[in-house]
């Protein structure tokens, strides 16, 4: 039961009566807003019509004003802030990473790529200059002027006309010995046989190595060590040794991890649909479903004393 000052009472008179105005004009009932948010009709209509004596402590007075006005449509935050809590603000710390520690993040710098210069290879070719002398073929011999008296050239005819055929051979001989190595070349590469295609030898196939397995991470040794699986929707609140490390609603099927070194504080609104384990221990029911339930571990609880009595 909620002890409350004069002035909380008529904050949350005002509160509820305008979340029941908002309620009424959207057509809706107490049991449709209860299923979505997983909060009792009870607890909502103790809250529409103030009665502070059916509800818990001020700081779970102000999470249902939240959830009901988002429920709403409403800003739920700033609803609920107009509900004082007498007790000291706790700073909410960012989302933690399992072990009530931020997520941290490191700067990667990055440097644009090396650009390599390279120098372009420069190749110098020359064409081969085959040089081919000319075949110079002599000249034929001097025709005897006519006129000259035959027996001053000391030459008679028919031996002048065989000369001459003798030299029109020698010239015939030399073409044709200058002409015959070309020939023989051309003879040559059209009988030279079709090079074989070589043969293509396959790349071998790189054999995947494989991946070793995942080394499991350690276990913790911290004093106090809560493992929550979620069997239904519900609100969770976790203070670790003095510090609200989450407040918020864990969906279905979530699993998280708190610690701490002296004492972890769970309060859910829907005991029923989570299912703690302490330090190792068989998971168990934090209560029953709809209610609220807070449990404080320390090093000193003995796991046997969580269950529902």
């Amino acid at each position: 039961m909620a002890k409350l000052a004069s002035t909380q009472i008529e904050q949350l008179r005002e509160i509820g009566a305008y979340l029941r105005q908002i309620r009424q004009q959207q057509g809706r009932g107490l049991d449709d807003i209860a299923n979505q948010i997983f909060i009792r009709p009870a607890l909502l209509r103790a809250v529409e019509e103030g009665q502070e004596q059916q509800l818990p402590e001020p700081v779970f007075i102000q999470g249902f004003i939240r959830r009901y006005g988002e429920a709403l449509g409403l800003d739920g935050s700033e609803l609920s802030k107009e509900f004082s809590v007498t007790a000291a603000h706790i700073v909410s710390e960012p989302p933690s990473n399992g072990n009530g520690l931020t997520n941290g993040h490191t700067e990667v710098e990055m440097r644009p790529p090396v650009q390599e210069a390279r120098q372009p290879v420069q190749e110098t070719w020359q064409p081969l200059q085959e040089t081919r002398q000319p075949i110079q073929f002599p000249h034929d011999p001097p025709v005897p002027e006519r006129g000259v008296n035959r027996r001053q050239s000391g030459l008679p005819l028919g031996l002048a006309a065989g000369a001459l055929v003798l030299v029109a051979g020698a010239a015939l001989g030399i073409w044709s010995l200058a002409n015959r190595p070309n020939q023989a070349s051309v003879a040559n590469s059209s009988q030279s046989p079709t090079a074989a295609p070589e043969a293509v030898t396959p790349e071998p196939v790189p054999v995947p190595v494989p991946t070793p397995a995942a080394t499991p991470e350690p276990t913790s040794n911290a004093p106090v060590v809560a493992d929550l699986s979620m069997r239904d929707r519900a609100w969770i609140s976790v203070v670790a040794d003095g510090q609200k490390v989450y407040e918020g609603i864990l969906e279905s099927g979530t699993e998280e991890t708190y610690e701490a070194q002296s004492s972890l504080r769970i309060t859910s609104g829907n005991a029923g649909g989570v299912a703690l384990s302490f330090n190792g221990s068989a998971p168990v029911s934090m209560g029953a479903s709809g209610t609220v339930r807070t449990l404080t571990l320390t090093p000193e609880t003995d796991p046997a004393t969580l269950a529902v009595p």
